[in-house]
């Protein structure tokens, strides 16, 4: 588990290998720029579990017809990832010198172009003190996460796979961060400790106002650096997200719950269409291990770890798929930086991730609550100008 704290130094910028910077003419601020390609593979782009991803592949006419996997091309896609970082360096009005970022990108799915996407963000880092200060932001556009039920006709007392009617899931997210490092003990090996405070809101498009996610987000971390040759570091996470309480469209077992859902005067429907309160809000936290070890130049070696556990608050009667759940999610990745001089560097890795949730037979009949496992693996040139 030693090896999940690596993620969190990398991410840290004032820790990165100085390289050549274009200076402004007529002042004191310097600025660089670092574009970044990216081309990646993924084994379960929709977080499908193996019943799932196998019913997709089958493109039944029923699914057709329900609109479930609309958009939804294939389990498998090559991601296409280009980026451009401005960076500049110079006099704070607060004093000592201050650090700006803003990117932009675009991510492509080849073959599920639908959920191709934006990526934009920027960051102000600030020396406070003996330590720093930083604050940033990321906004994502339009988003194509998956299709969801929105709702279902019944004809037949029981709602079959063609009556069921999904439309997709588009979402908007916008976060915002203040994070403080500050050293906390200096000698052959430097420690420093970590703290982050957020703020995320994401909101979906029209049917799915009962998705939308406000999230408060707390992070605290210890990160070591041993002769500028290893870094380690520890963080723990903790996340609670706010989700409205809404009444939806489900498809539940009136035999198990024993109540008449559908209004025809019997619990005898194994598939009923239901109208009942839902509510995902939830509580997160992880815990995430890493190393970076920079022994043989110009080779740097990323290992990590993170488990998040999410605990589910609804107490909302029907709400099968959320009610008294918990989830498990473990991610492990491995990756490889090689600088190739004149400010290029290129990486290649590779990322494992898998969710066990309590809901293994997903009650509510919607394919949305999965035991899903993933790969990724990718390689990525960047330059520094």
């Amino acid at each position: 588990m030693i090896a999940l704290l690596a993620l969190l130094l990398v991410q840290e910028p004032a820790k990165e290998p100085v390289k050549p910077e274009t200076v402004s003419k007529g002042g004191a601020w310097s600025v660089a720029i670092r574009p970044k390609s990216e081309l990646s593979w993924t084994d379960n782009v929709f977080n499908l579990d193996g019943g799932d991803k196998d019913r997709r592949d089958e493109e039944r006419a029923s699914d057709a017809a329900s609109g479930r996997f609309a958009d939804m091309e294939s389990n498998e896609d090559f991601l296409v990832a280009g980026s451009v970082r401005l960076q500049a360096k110079g006099p704070s009005p607060f004093g000592r010198r201050l650090e700006l970022e803003a990117e932009a990108g675009y991510v492509h799915y080849v073959q599920n172009p639908a959920r191709s996407h934006a990526i934009l963000g920027t960051k102000a880092v600030q020396p406070a003190g003996a330590g720093r200060l930083s604050l940033s932001l990321e906004f994502a556009p339009l988003t194509f996460n998956k299709n969801y039920l929105a709702d279902a006709t019944d004809l037949t007392g029981n709602v079959s796979s063609s009556e069921r009617i999904y439309e997709p899931g588009n979402y908007r997210e916008f976060a915002v961060e203040l994070e403080y490092r500050h050293p906390l003990w200096t000698g052959e090996a430097e420690f420093d400790g970590v703290a982050g405070l957020w703020l995320r809101d994401r909101t979906y498009e029209s049917p799915f106002r009962g998705r939308n996610e406000d999230g408060l987000g707390l992070r605290l971390g210890v990160v070591a650096e041993v002769r500028k040759t290893v870094e380690a570091g520890l963080r723990y996470k903790l996340e609670a997200v706010a989700c409205p309480t809404e009444d939806e469209v489900q498809v539940l077992d009136e035999t198990l719950l024993g109540a008449v859902l559908n209004g025809d005067g019997d619990a005898i429907d194994t598939d009923a269409r239901a109208v009942e309160a839902v509510d995902r809000s939830r509580l997160e936290h992880s815990l995430k291990l890493g190393v970076v070890v920079r022994a043989i130049e110009p080779i740097e070696i990323e290992i990590a770890v993170e488990r998040t556990w999410k605990e589910y608050s609804s107490a909302e009667a029907f709400d099968v798929d959320h009610r008294n759940r918990s989830d498990v999610k473990d991610e492990i990745t491995f990756d490889v930086k090689v600088a190739l001089g004149r400010g290029w560097d290129a990486r290649v890795g590779y990322e494992w991730s898998g969710q066990a949730t309590d809901r293994p037979a997903d009650p509510e009949s919607t394919g949305e609550t999965s035991d899903y496992r993933r790969q990724t693996v990718w390689i990525a040139v960047s330059a520094k100008w």
